[in-house]
């Protein structure tokens, strides 16, 4: 009789293990891929499993409405994070307001379990622009992310 009931929870459990792994590959398989153009104002952001990509200026007129769909795309992403992202920031300017949706960003991806093994964030400067090279530093102290720093000669593609 114990054994009957150890494979009968046994079985249970390998069903429930697989259950959520199911799920988890259905809501991988359901994000769709986000891209952005950029404009004179507002970056370029392709989101892509494993790929996250901000290049250009970043000074949008309204923020908010800016940042909305990416803000909804991360907060899904983080749910079942790739086994390895990268986060390339590539701004030739970026304003307050834009940082701060950088930031909440970033903090949302840090807050995955186990991220800092899951997770690099490449943030790319221009040779001599100190000005976002300390801005990278600033946030790197406060999101507690892998970063590299990377600096080039420009940070437009």
């Amino acid at each position: 009789m114990m054994d009957g009931e150890g494979k009968l929870v046994f079985t249970f459990e390998l069903n429930v293990l697989f259950l959520f792994q199911a799920i988890n590959i259905k809501n991988k398989l359901d994000m769709q891929d986000l891209l952005i153009e950029s404009t004179r104002k507002s970056p370029l952001v392709s989101l892509q499993d494993g790929n996250l990509q901000f290049i250009g200026r970043a000074i949008p007129e309204n923020p908010a409405d800016f940042f909305k769909p990416v803000m909804v795309w991360i907060k899904e992403y983080a749910k079942s994070l790739a086994d390895h992202t990268t986060i390339d920031l590539k701004f030739e300017y970026i304003n307050t307001a834009a940082t701060k949706w950088i930031y909440n960003i970033l903090k949302i991806l840090g807050e995955v379990e186990g991220h800092q093994k899951k997770m690099v964030v490449n943030w790319h400067y221009e040779v001599g622009d100190d000005d976002m090279y300390e801005l990278g530093h600033v946030l790197k102290k406060l999101v507690l992310s892998p970063f590299n720093f990377i600096e080039v000669e420009e940070t437009t593609d």
